[in-house]
């Protein structure tokens, strides 16, 4: 092997052996049951209520807080605090989506009354305009900037606004259809009535809307779309009695169940197929859920027991996560920013680490010392 072989072998088991480690500290768990939480508040403008309902890839959250008393704006909080985004002139906005970019989507009032999608570009807030008709909404934002949401047609239907106007796009039949999500490739997903005016979620290619079925009932929803085109929302069931969470591979709609009661509803998905959103327990109360690794957590038991609000506050709804793990909820009337905690290794691992590199040098450099 000769000695620059030993040193390269050396160097390659030393680094295995690092990596190994290194895996094992920063790597988030392939499923949750071992994860645990973090928990951020994220406060409000000044009254007594904030909602948090998107969350981008640096852990931005855009959402709606009161200023005063039945007073709303729609706002951003990008790490440092929480920025009042305005208005179109009129007495309200609400915060639906943020992109990786810290653009936000949303509704706004103008100063007529009427209501209009807007883009916050980091500079100012601007009307989308509609389809037809005075009241419009804007739901969801990709990495580009196009934004989704429902317009009127005269009745509402979904639409794809380009950043250069807004294209209706369509029906699955019926009169009416809603746009709730989107993802970087301008695919959409929502809901249309059917011509026998039962709902089902949809999923838009860029071309086709398409009727991803239901779970056995005569209604489903899309909420959340991620960067495969996998989508999340809810179906009834067959016989119309229980309402469950839904993730769509591609495929196969697939029963996501509930934490123990008759309904649950997944809101937003991430690259890696992990759902957020509620669902009611056995006991009628709502709880946030997580759904990765084949499971349904309750989020609140996610929650690290160290974390100053472990029991504090109870998580009623999840309505968004990163590619990172990092989840937007709702508790309390507050929003919050719950962050996946890394976990660091004990003392003993790194020497045993240590013990196990110092004998690999050893053994190298006896195997070096023999080869020719």
């Amino acid at each position: 092997m000769g000695i620059q072989g030993g040193l390269t072998g050396l160097r390659a088991a030393c680094a295995l052996a690092v990596g190994v480690v290194v895996a094992g500290v920063v790597g988030l768990p392939a499923v949750a049951g071992p994860l645990t939480y973090s928990v951020t508040p994220l406060g409000t403008l000044g009254g007594n209520f904030s909602y948090g309902s998107g969350i981008n890839a640096s852990g931005w959250v855009s959402g709606t807080s009161e200023v005063s008393p039945n007073v709303t704006r729609a706002v951003l909080f990008n790490g440092n605090g929480m920025m009042n985004l305005g208005t179109l002139g009129g007495s309200f906005s609400n915060g639906a989506a943020v992109n990786a970019s810290g653009w936000v989507t949303g509704t706004s009032e103008k100063a007529d009354g009427s209501r209009r999608p807007f883009l916050y570009d980091g500079s100012g807030m601007t009307d989308l305009g509609t389809l037809a008709g005075q009241d419009s909404s804007g739901e969801a934002i990709n990495a580009a900037g196009w934004v989704a949401g429902t317009s009127p047609a005269p009745s509402p239907h979904a639409f794809l606004h380009n950043g250069s106007g807004m294209i209706d796009l369509g029906t699955l039949g019926g009169p009416t259809s809603e746009a709730r999500g989107i993802n970087d490739n301008g695919w959409v997903t929502g809901n249309s009535s059917l011509a026998d005016y039962s709902v089902r979620a949809f999923l838009y290619n860029g071309t086709t809307m398409i009727n991803l079925g239901s779970l056995g009932g005569r209604w489903s929803w899309g909420y959340g779309i991620n960067a495969n085109g996998w989508v999340t929302g809810d179906s009834f069931l067959a016989g119309n009695a229980e309402r469950h969470a839904f993730l769509y591979d591609g495929t196969t709609m697939n029963d996501l169940g509930t934490l123990g009661g008759w309904y649950s509803s997944g809101l937003s998905i991430n690259a890696s197929g992990w759902v957020t959103g509620y669902s009611a327990m056995a006991d009628g109360s709502q709880r946030a859920f997580l759904y990765a690794g084949g499971a349904m957590y309750d989020l609140n038991t996610l929650v690290a027991q160290t974390d100053p609000l472990y029991g504090a506050v109870t998580f009623s709804d999840a309505t968004g996560i990163n590619d990172s793990g990092q989840i937007v909820a709702n508790g309390g009337g507050r929003a919050y920013l719950l962050s996946p905690m890394v976990a660091t290794p004990e003392p003993g691992s790194l020497a045993v680490v240590g013990a196990g590199l110092l004998g690999l040098m050893v053994a190298r450099r006896r195997g070096g010392g023999a080869a020719r």
